[in-house]
């Protein structure tokens, strides 16, 4: 069964609302409408981050767009006069990605159809059933394709990106500054296969936060510490304690 559906929640008090084409058969699709029926949104810790992170005119970076949830909320939080860079080299994703900016008519959208990585060394990308777990370390797949990446040298400054990309965190953002927020996924069976861990992700000149599922001030996680979760992957926000407040203003510095 091919169609669309109507996504519609709140965040903070605010309304959003777009449109998603939907297939039975994609495991990404029934995936996401899986977890809205049961959280009533899709992983509602970084939604609610974002909302309070992200202001109408800035730039932005979905890192791992996947089919394009986040693409297309981000659109709404910059508006009109800013802008969506959408990363995502997956061809079992591109094309949903594609449909669903082209079905909100989003102008404010860019997709770069590339990996993204420290340097611009060729890399090869491991094509996944389920298309959010593609990658850039082998493993079982029933596809590869060797891609030039990008980096966010490329890109240049954001406000903030969101990074999704399987273990490629660490690489990504390793030595670049030019962003005051970083939402990114932390799995460390990923991590692992690519030769890093949390403590990688997490050591560089940024405090590490865990997301609140209601949108609350995150909280700091100390340095030298390790986050345990019985969770396959858990989000994190690194910034800086100055900036979190800016963007929780019920914090006072």
């Amino acid at each position: 069964m091919r169609g669309k559906n109507k996504i519609d929640f709140k965040v903070n008090g605010r309304q959003f609302s777009f449109e998603m084409t939907y297939d039975a058969d994609n495991v990404c699709d029934t995936d996401l409408v899986s977890e809205i029926e049961n959280l009533g949104i899709c992983e509602p810790e970084v939604v609610c981050a974002m909302e309070r992170i992200v202001r109408a005119g800035d730039t932005v970076i979905d890192g791992g767009a996947n089919i394009g949830f986040f693409t297309l909320y981000l659109a709404q939080l910059v508006g009109p006069k800013g802008k969506v860079i959408a990363i995502e080299p997956g061809q079992n994703n591109i094309w949903k990605l594609e449909e669903n900016v082209r079905l909100n008519g989003l102008k404010n959208v860019q997709i770069v159809r590339k990996p993204l990585w420290k340097n611009h060394d060729p890399v090869t990308l491991y094509m996944r059933a389920q298309g959010g777990r593609n990658s850039l370390f082998p493993g079982e797949s029933y596809g590869a394709v060797e891609m030039e990446p990008i980096t966010l040298l490329d890109i240049g400054p954001a406000r903030m990106a969101k990074l999704d990309i399987e273990g490629a965190e660490v690489a990504a953002i390793d030595n670049y500054e030019g962003i005051p927020f970083f939402i990114c996924e932390m799995n460390e069976k990923a991590l692992a296969a690519m030769g890093r861990t949390q403590h990688d992700l997490r050591d560089r000149n940024m405090a590490t936060f865990l997301l609140q599922n209601n949108g609350n001030l995150p909280m700091l996680v100390p340095p030298d510490t390790k986050i345990v979760t019985d969770r396959q992957n858990v989000n994190i926000l690194l910034s800086t304690v100055a900036d979190v407040a800016s963007a929780w203003p019920e914090v006072r510095i």
